[in-house]
């Protein structure tokens, strides 16, 4: 598996985790924090990587063939965090102000312009199928909302309203952190400045009584110091809390509790509706990284990544816990911070490491880049002028294709299968058509004679139970 580490600093590199050798670098200049976003290239089209001017209201879109950028977006105003849902249909950004911008990406079309919060935005995530989004605030709330209800034309004079509103945090919400799947079977993670993680579900389940769906707090972690960064492994066996301080602390809380005599692990988050669990500081459960952290990831491998204000990657495992690489993003003294950090299969058209197809060509010429139109700053209204760019499958040039209509006609006028490349050449396929007609023959004389051995057997069966019958009535 061909794993990349993707990070943000002085420039946006793709590192190799197996050895820390730097794979490919693309001249993004450093972003906002929490506002970059990647999109894998998959089905059939090229990937890209979204990423927000820091300090200024300005977008750059970047593929991985080309090393410079593919549009720069002037946006409407200073963005806090943002985010591309995994199919890279959908944009959505948080701002200072509390408002949610949401544009489709294949048009630019802003659907959307509205007041989220009443307090800056400061974490959004999509669903991993691509249908809601969460947004986390710094007026201590979380807010769910349905991308349907948010492009739906009909709604357009409305302000959204959140599918639900989790509200049990008392302040700022430092991250949000969305498990694998659709609205019902995804966990939400939230940190907060009050020092807390909670594990959220979501019961898309209405009723009359209540139209929408409704949310359950599973359960709520305590810790000593308040937490910034926040990611759960793929299985939600534990997640990763991380400090803003200096020291850079990142706690490690497995989601079961500890194992007594012969007593079986229980799962923490299935346990007690709202259950609080206080998380003891141990050198088990903390990792002392001794600089200030600004992001955390986990690999495709379950290894930890961690991004620090001194521009270095540092690489974890997640059950000894023990460092495994450092990667510097840069020799320079003054390095930029490492503001973002994911991980990804090596795309197939990542610039500089063209690979082949099975025909021959190179794979990076045959994926085209995903279409990307110029985003609005302006709200779309009932779909005037809006057009979508979309990139059909490639078709085979019919001129360069081989075709026999001999062959074609052996094929399927034959009774048999048998094409000529299928003959043997010591055979006539004539002499073999007229057998199988012989063998027809003979096999329909046969289903004759049997038909009638079957007619005279069952009329004798028929008359020996009418004289039985007449026998019984006289």
């Amino acid at each position: 598996m061909n794993e990349l580490i993707l990070s943000g600093a002085d420039t946006t590199t793709l590192y190799d985790p197996q050895t820390g050798s730097c794979i490919s670098s693309l001249n993004i200049p450093p972003g906002s924090s929490r506002a970059m976003a990647v999109v894998p290239s998959k089905n059939g089209q090229g990937g890209l990587i979204f990423s927000v001017a820091a300090n200024k209201p300005l977008l750059h879109v970047y593929s991985f063939q080309k090393n410079q950028p593919l549009h720069n977006f002037v946006l409407p105003e200073k963005v806090s965090c943002l985010d591309v849902d995994p199919n890279g249909i959908w944009c959505a950004a948080g701002t200072a102000s509390g408002r949610v911008y949401f544009w489709e990406v294949g048009s630019g079309a802003l659907f959307k312009s509205f007041a989220a919060h009443y307090r800056a935005v400061t974490a959004l995530r999509f669903h991993s199928n691509g249908e809601t989004f969460i947004t986390g605030s710094e007026d201590s709330s979380i807010s769910i909302w349905s991308i349907s209800r948010i492009v739906d034309y009909e709604y357009e004079a409305d302000v959204p309203s959140p599918l639900q509103t989790l509200t049990d945090h008392t302040l700022p919400i430092t991250c949000v952190y969305v498990g694998f799947g659709n609205l019902a079977s995804a966990r939400i993670f939230s940190s907060s400045l009050d020092s807390t993680v909670k594990v959220w579900t979501i019961d898309p389940h209405t009723t009359s009584d209540s139209p929408d769906p409704s949310a359950s707090l599973l359960v709520s972690f305590k810790f000593s110091l308040p937490i910034e960064n926040l990611v759960a492994d793929h299985l939600e066996r534990s997640f990763f809390a991380a400090t803003s301080t200096d020291a850079g602390e990142v706690f490690v809380v497995r989601m079961y509790s500890e194992k007594k005599d012969n007593s079986p692990f229980y799962a923490l988050a299935t346990g007690s509706i709202g259950e609080l669990h206080d998380v003891v500081t141990s050198t088990e459960n903390v990792l002392n990284v001794g600089s200030r952290i600004i992001t955390i990831a986990l690999s495709l491998t379950s290894k930890l990544l961690v991004g620090t204000q001194q521009g270095n990657i540092l690489i974890y495992d997640t059950v000894s816990l023990q460092l495994l690489r450092t990667i510097q993003t840069s020799q320079s003294p003054a390095a930029s911070p490492v503001t973002f950090l994911t991980t990804l299969l090596k795309p197939l058209d990542l610039l500089g490491h063209t690979q082949l197809s099975l025909s021959g060509k190179a794979l990076e010429d045959s994926v085209p880049i995903r279409p990307v139109m110029p985003f609005g700053r302006a709200r779309d209204v009932k779909g005037k002028g809006r057009e979508v760019a979309i990139v059909l499958p490639k078709r085979t040039d019919p001129t360069n294709m081989e075709y026999d209509p001999f062959e074609d006609h052996m094929y399927f006028s034959s009774r048999a299968t048998l094409t000529i490349s299928q003959t043997p050449a010591n055979e006539d396929p004539q002499d073999k058509i007229l057998q199988l007609e012989a063998e027809v023959k003979q096999l329909r004389m046969n289903l004759d004679r049997a038909k009638t051995i079957n007619d005279a057997m069952w009329e004798n069966v028929l008359q020996s139970v009418v004289a039985q019958s007449r026998a019984m009535v006289e």
